[in-house]
């Protein structure tokens, strides 16, 4: 009787469902605070603090640099990546710079922890991503494993709907502290139900892949990070500064949350029926209106379609990418993953800083708003003209994990 109720009761625990209820938690905590909270905080950290657009750019694009060298830490060191601290360690170190940022009034402090909180934010979201997609296989529910992003657009959703209530209370520190605050509590949930996943061993799959290389692909990807970091950056700086439309920020980043939330299994879906090339191009080319739509926008139901479109794209085209150059490379994922995300994480890091050079010497985010739409429409175009050649190879576990 007793090793039939420890039967039960490790099924209960291994539940698919509650591993990915676990994994949408840490993203949220990752990924929508940890790597997006800075988004709708800015407006009020520039009203109080006179911090310009330069500046804010700059300190923005530390926390890619920091996400682009946490990809590379784990890349380098393959023993690290398999611990099991690692998950919880890393959304600690989230939920603590989110905390500091509220602490400081330093330019250069708050450089430094959004690029420890970089480093967090891509540690964590490899480790969590893996640990789920990897027990989703196991169980037979790989299907499911999409709906693990969804953690990024209701992260998003949720700064976007706390910020404006912590700003009434306690201002821009308040923000931080709050966030910071649901944060810790997320993330102690997420580690709880996450911690229920047994130890397994590496299965096999099968995946479609490409003769060709990943050239065309990763240009357009490098694009995708430079076109759409933008407005993941000053979305809410900009509707805020927008005649008439102050009010609106907080609404405008709820919106690309929750477009954001289910985007990946539509995208996923939408690929199946119609093909790689032409969801992920069609994504490509949504993404590029949006950001031309947001700029010539100057009411709400302007700004709010072209935040819907833009949150309904940016994830779709992380995961459709990084899943077509996993498959093309065979049983040699890590390296096409390392390849892609430093050139997305480059279009990252120069993104903000150019935007935020353009705005201090022009008065405004409009001309950056054009240059992103059309570095996203290239993205399109070479997407478009990339046509790979298929066969099957093996995928392992390992590999799944790091082509999301």
């Amino acid at each position: 009787m007793d090793t039939m109720l420890e039967t039960v009761t490790d099924r209960r625990e291994a539940s698919p469902w509650r591993v990915l209820l676990g994994g949408i938690l840490g993203l949220v905590v990752a990924m929508g605070i940890g790597r997006f909270a800075y988004t709708p905080i800015l407006p009020t950290m520039q009203r109080d603090t006179g911090l310009g657009p330069l500046m804010a750019g700059q300190i923005a694009s530390w926390n890619y640099v920091g996400y682009l060298a946490g990809t590379v830490l784990l890349f380098v060191f393959v023993p690290l990546r398999r611990s099991r601290a690692l998950c919880p360690t890393s959304l600690a170190v989230s939920c603590a710079t989110t905390v500091a940022m509220g602490l400081t009034s330093s330019p250069i402090w708050w450089s430094v922890l959004r690029f420890v909180g970089g480093m967090a934010s891509s540690i964590a979201f490899v480790s969590v991503a893996g640990l789920v997609i990897s027990h989703l296989s196991r169980s037979g529910r790989s299907s499911q494993s999409p709906l693990v992003f969804s953690g990024v657009g209701f992260g998003i959703a949720c700064t976007g709907a706390l910020t404006p209530l912590l700003d009434t209370l306690y201002g821009w520190r308040g923000g931080w502290f709050g966030l910071g605050a649901v944060s810790a509590i997320l993330s102690m949930t997420s580690w709880k139900l996450l911690a229920e996943i047994p130890p397994g061993s590496s299965s096999t799959a099968t995946v479609t892949s490409a003769r060709s290389g990943i050239g065309l692909l990763t240009a357009a990807y490098f694009l995708e990070g430079l076109g759409y970091i933008v407005t993941a950056t000053f979305l809410v700086a900009i509707v805020t500064h927008t005649p008439g439309m102050a009010g609106w920020g907080a609404a405008s980043w709820i919106t690309v949350g929750l477009s954001a939330a289910p985007s990946t299994a539509l995208w996923q879906l939408i690929s199946r029926r119609f093909g790689w090339r032409l969801a992920t191009t069609a994504a490509y080319l949504l993404q590029a209106a949006s950001l031309f739509l947001s700029k010539m926008a100057d009411g709400p139901i302007g700004i709010l379609l072209s935040a819907a479109a833009f949150g309904g794209t940016f994830v779709g085209i992380t995961a459709l990418s990084m899943a077509e150059g996993a498959s093309r490379s065979g049983v040699n994922q890590s390296r096409s993953a390392i390849i892609m995300t430093a050139a997305f994480a480059l279009g990252q890091v120069l993104g903000p800083i150019c935007a935020g050079w353009l705005a201090q010497g022009g008065g405004g985010f409009g001309l950056s708003l054009e240059l992103a739409g059309v570095c996203v429409l290239t993205g399109g175009a070479l997407t478009w003209l990339d046509r790979p050649a298929i066969r099957v190879v093996p995928l392992t576990d390992e590999a799944t994990t790091f082509s999301t």
